[in-house]
């Protein structure tokens, strides 16, 4: 296995780093980190704590640090977290958090839909009577300047 030092992810013998595409590749040391995955802010959390009951030590980054990541999922969110563990305990850590993953996903089937609240009704009916005002100020707004340019010419 490879290591790339760039975005810290492990590929099989590849010229370039399938990810992030750099040519500096080199062996996989048992104490490098390497990414397990990206996640949500709430499972990167149970995530981390699982791990670190186990023993096992876990990094917890924002997800593609600010920059543009290669991965294209339009499910990312800015909250998300990329988690980084070992090497030698990436296999663990991997069974940890899909088990965590099935505990969160489970957690979210029994929790009941929130009603939207007042606040949110009423802020959605402001912006659309907003968004309807400011299309009636561009056609009048038009409306008034195609007149004008009429008189000029007229």
């Amino acid at each position: 296995m490879l290591y790339c030092s760039k975005c810290r992810a492990i590929c099989d013998n590849a010229a370039r780093c399938p990810n992030c595409r750099n040519p500096k590749l080199r062996p996989v040391d048992p104490e490098d980190l390497v990414l397990l995955h990206s996640a949500d802010l709430y499972t990167a959390q149970q995530v981390q704590e699982r791990l670190a009951l186990d023993g096992i030590r876990c990094q917890v980054e924002d997800f593609a640090k600010g920059g543009v990541s290669c991965f294209y999922d339009s499910q990312v969110m800015p909250t998300d977290k990329s988690l980084y563990v070992p090497y030698r305990q990436l296999e663990e850590a991997r069974v940890i958090s899909a088990q965590v993953g099935r505990e969160v996903e489970h957690e979210m089937e029994q929790a009941p839909p929130e009603p939207p609240g007042a606040k949110r009704i009423i802020g959605e009916i402001l912006s659309v009577v907003v968004f309807l005002l400011l299309i009636m100020a561009a056609v009048f707004g038009a409306d008034a300047a195609a007149n004008w340019l009429k008189g000029l010419f007229a």
